[in-house]
């Protein structure tokens, strides 16, 4: 099956990738140690130096690909920034403390707007660990850097989650930072240069699922938990109680509108979607009504993707086989194609960032599909003479 995916920006990868040399002995040693803690194995463990020898080099490599000394960014995105910062103040002044000192990854000047590599973050519902792989690297059998996981002694590293990774999302203004949702209820922040967990948050009492990072605001971290609420932390203040929405079933995907920075939806275990605005968040979960409820399919919706190129289009993705595309105009959306990939039950759907009406779909049968949106005579008639954005 197909749990999950992600588009690989065209200029990203390099022509013709990097071929990985042949593992040490001790890099096999490592990996074969891997697996050891993945299937609960208890026998005796290499030694750290053993453990560390293979990857240092390798990982000193890695964090100097990633930015590391980025100062500014443009006016617009400050502006946008101090915006969306306003309004969190204006949601509760009374308990959102200037004073607090704010989190040195977030004002660090570490996050270049682009850097030189191509990495990828997987999360598994087998182990705690995080890793990262260099694409641009074939054949490669270990990852350049994992996060978090278990030491030669069978501790939990510091920092590490202690279940399952279900959530990833990638910082895109400070390229060196990640956030991740687990089973273990927590939400955590790392800076991947140094490998590190910064920020612990434990908003949750059950399981999280997802997060996502504000497009206009990089500070501003979305999750969404079995909990049924889904939270708005400022990462600069983790402290902060947050802005908190009530959901009617067990959150399963969230996206930021990339055309609005107040608006966001998030898809839910019984097939609900619902869009909401963050100048109507609250501290309580009380009074969360959402802008909208999509009550579109028939099982759990397990994905949602923004087109960056038109506003107001969505898909969504379902356990029930289909994806469907909704016009959100004005807050009323409209359904304007369905379309079944055969592909199984859906887990995940994204629309193409370098060609916006192409749609990528995997689910259980384990086969990736596409559906060029634009073939559907409804949707190109709304959208097919649309520029795309650069």
């Amino acid at each position: 099956m197909i749990t999950a995916l992600s588009w690989i920006p065209k200029g990203a990868a390099k022509a013709m990738p990097d071929r990985a040399g042949l593992p040490s002995k001790e890099e096999i040693e490592k990996l074969k140690e891997s697996w050891k803690f993945v299937s609960g194995d208890e026998e005796e463990e290499e030694t750290e130096d053993e453990e560390d020898n293979g990857e240092i080099s390798h990982a000193k490599a890695v964090a100097e690909e990633f930015g590391k000394s980025s100062k500014s960014k443009n006016a617009s995105s400050s502006m946008e920034v101090d915006a969306v910062d306003d309004g969190l103040k204006e949601l509760d002044m009374d308990n959102y403390d200037e004073e607090d000192d704010e989190i040195e990854i977030f004002s660090s000047g570490r996050g270049d707007l682009y850097y030189k590599r191509n990495f990828l973050a997987v999360g598994s519902d087998q182990t705690p660990i995080i890793e990262i792989w260099d694409l641009d690297v074939r054949f490669e059998v270990l990852p350049c850097v994992q996060l978090g996981g278990q030491n030669e002694e069978g501790n939990y590293k510091e920092g590490s989650h202690t279940e399952s990774v279900l959530g990833l999302a990638w910082n895109k203004e400070f390229r060196n930072i990640l956030a991740s949702a687990s089973a273990d209820k927590n939400v955590k922040v790392w800076d991947v240069a140094t490998g590190t967990c910064k920020i612990t948050m434990d908003h949750h009492t059950k399981k999280v699922q997802a997060v996502a990072w504000n497009h206009y605001a990089p500070e501003v971290l979305l999750s969404g938990s079995f909990d049924q609420t889904v939270v708005m932390k400022d990462g600069r203040q983790p402290s902060h109680s947050g802005f908190k929405w009530s959901v009617m079933s067990d959150v399963e995907s969230l996206a930021w509108d990339p055309h609005s920075e107040h608006s966001f939806v998030v898809s839910l275990e019984d097939g609900t979607v619902m869009g909401f605005d963050v100048r109507q968040a609250s501290t309580s979960a009380s009074n969360s009504n959402p802008s909208f409820t999509i009550n579109g399919h028939n099982e759990a919706a397990t994905s949602v993707s923004y087109n960056i190129s038109a506003p107001n289009l969505l898909a969504t993705g379902s356990m029930d086989q289909s994806v469907k595309l909704w016009d959100l105009s004005n807050n009323e959306p409209s359904c304007i194609a369905t379309h079944t990939p055969n592909a199984g039950g859906l887990f995940s759907i994204a629309f193409s960032m370098d060609n916006p009406f192409l749609l990528a779909m995997g689910g259980v049968r384990g086969e990736l599909k596409f559906w060029d949106t634009l073939s559907d005579t409804n949707v190109s008639s709304r959208y097919g003479s649309r520029q795309f954005r650069p």
